[in-house]
């Protein structure tokens, strides 16, 4: 197999075929395709640029189309400015959450000093952990509230600076 320079295009292309496959021209010389009518006189031999590295005569580079790029818009809320302060307050929540916990723990172990205080120690613990929860939970409802409504926000924000720069074209 015999590998020339496309008289056309410059192109490194298997000698024994008619018609280079990236522009039509005639390897021959001799013939044109119908559907591919180029210029074909005087075309200058190929010469490869000065500074050009050898090209491996069995390697033929792979043509892709050109895709144009499409628009990335990311629409989401759940991160960049401004969501610091939604985990700022959920730690503080995990911080109050221990808070309580610790505190019903000391209040419900000195309760065990005292008589019949057992049962009122047990009911000052799982107090202030159900109290922990509640207000834990609650906390966090409404953190989840907040977040959703910044993601709407954002995301209407960047729908509207869409539709806007769509009108300006």
């Amino acid at each position: 197999m015999k590998m020339i320079p496309c008289s056309g295009c410059g192109k490194i292309i298997n000698g024994e075929e008619a018609f280079c496959p990236y522009c039509g021209t005639s390897t021959k010389g001799d013939a044109v395709p119908q559907d591919t009518q180029q210029h074909t006189s005087a075309q200058q031999p190929y010469t490869a640029p000065i500074g050009t590295p050898p090209v491996s005569p069995s390697y033929v580079p792979p043509v892709y189309p050109q895709q144009p790029a499409a628009p990335s818009y990311e629409f989401s809320g759940k991160t960049g400015k401004g969501m610091g302060w939604i985990v700022f307050m959920r730690v503080i929540l995990w911080i109050i959450f221990a808070g309580i916990v610790i505190t019903g723990l000391v209040y419900g172990i000195k309760m065990f000093d005292y008589r019949d205080g057992e049962l009122y120690g047990i009911l000052c613990i799982l107090s202030s952990v159900l109290t922990a929860f509640i207000v834990v939970a609650g906390g966090m409802i409404a953190l989840n509230n907040a977040t959703n409504l910044r993601s709407i926000a954002m995301n209407t924000a960047k729908t509207v600076e869409l539709l806007q720069e769509i009108k300006r074209k």
